[in-house]
């Protein structure tokens, strides 16, 4: 068996282990880019590796396959060399941390010694003891960090997202556990991405999250709905990169022009509709290409907003969405 083939099973593996509501030939053939009879030998292999696949009732006529929660887990083992990893890990950040001249957080005292049999750092000063995940996400944390890195890989690698009930089958923990691992990674990668403005060509649009109420206004400014910007960033051959949803106070010119300044590198070419606030992205130090698109749904069609047109029909019923903008409702931009 070719070296990549391995890599696709177990990666294959994987896949059929985090998948909720399992795998079909066809998802294999769609990811793996192979034939139907390859995506049945896959499967096969994935089966006879690591126990037999369970069958998932979804409703239709086709086959859904999946791992149990355990399958893939239980076949790995900590080996000498991860401990060495960790230690050298744990040894990088003691040094960076004394590079940045690390204090005490009780008394700012700067020096410290090492408890090793606590693993542990103690202040010279007031002999305040603090851990290396102190003042991180990892925090006084009582899960493993193999557990937090499983769920890291889950919550990027997954398709369509990961909900917290699959978490928490995927890392055997409870569900207010898997719940608390999600949305603080969550809010750790908002925090992350909101520090990488824009740059290059960028597709902008306005959205809005939330449904007609009754009696009420229709269209922008009506009750129930949150106004958002949609921006997709995209590559020299025009295919999408990074996507940005920030929650905006309205779509005013005072509003576009500080997310602009806030999200947007100087220099960016922005690509809009017509609707007359974004032109505010040009005192912010950005080039402005707008296209008059119309109204109706005609006007996602234009080529010109390819990709965030594409993106803007998730928006109504993705529940992992939903657990997006409540991370996003608690950010936004701050000039």
């Amino acid at each position: 068996m070719r070296y990549d083939r391995l890599k696709d099973i177990v990666r294959l593996a994987v896949r059929l282990q985090a998948a909720s509501a399992g795998l079909t030939l066809e998802d294999i053939q769609d990811a793996f880019s192979v034939s139907r009879r390859t995506a049945e030998r896959m499967r096969d292999a994935v089966g006879e590796v690591f126990g037999s696949l369970e069958r998932v009732d979804t409703g239709d006529a086709k086959q859904h396959s999946r791992l149990r929660s355990d399958a893939v887990r239980r076949l790995v083992a900590i080996t000498p060399e991860e401990l060495a990893e960790v230690e050298s890990a744990a040894e990088a950040l003691e040094r960076a941390g004394i590079e940045e001249r690390a204090v005490c957080p009780r008394c700012s005292h700067s020096g410290h010694r090492r408890v090793q049999s606590r693993g542990l750092y103690q202040c010279s000063g007031c002999r305040y003891q603090v851990s290396l995940t102190a003042g991180t996400i990892l925090a006084s944390t009582k899960l493993p960090l193999r557990t937090w890195f499983l769920a890291m890989y889950l919550m990027t690698q997954t398709k369509n997202g990961i909900s917290a009930v699959e978490l928490s089958r995927q890392l055997s923990v409870s569900y207010n556990t898997a719940w608390k691992v999600k949305h603080k990674l969550m809010q750790v990668l908002k925090e992350r991405d909101d520090t990488r403005p824009l740059g290059g060509w960028v597709q902008l649009d306005d959205a809005y999250w939330g449904g007609e109420r009754r009696g009420g206004k229709s269209g922008r400014g009506a009750p129930g709905k949150t106004p958002f910007i949609a921006a997709v960033e995209l590559n020299a051959e025009g295919r999408p990169m990074r996507m940005r949803l920030s929650r905006v106070g309205g779509f005013r010119r005072d509003e576009i022009e500080a997310w602009a300044r806030c999200h947007l590198e100087p220099g960016t070419v922005v690509v809009s509709d017509g609707l007359g606030c974004f032109r505010a992205v040009q005192p912010a130090g950005c080039i402005h290409q707008p296209f008059v698109t119309g109204s109706g749904p005609q006007s996602a069609q234009h080529p010109a907003l390819t990709w965030v047109n594409m993106n803007r029909p998730g928006f109504s019923g993705d529940r992992f969405m939903m657990d997006f903008l409540r991370c996003l409702g608690r950010g936004g931009c701050s000039p």
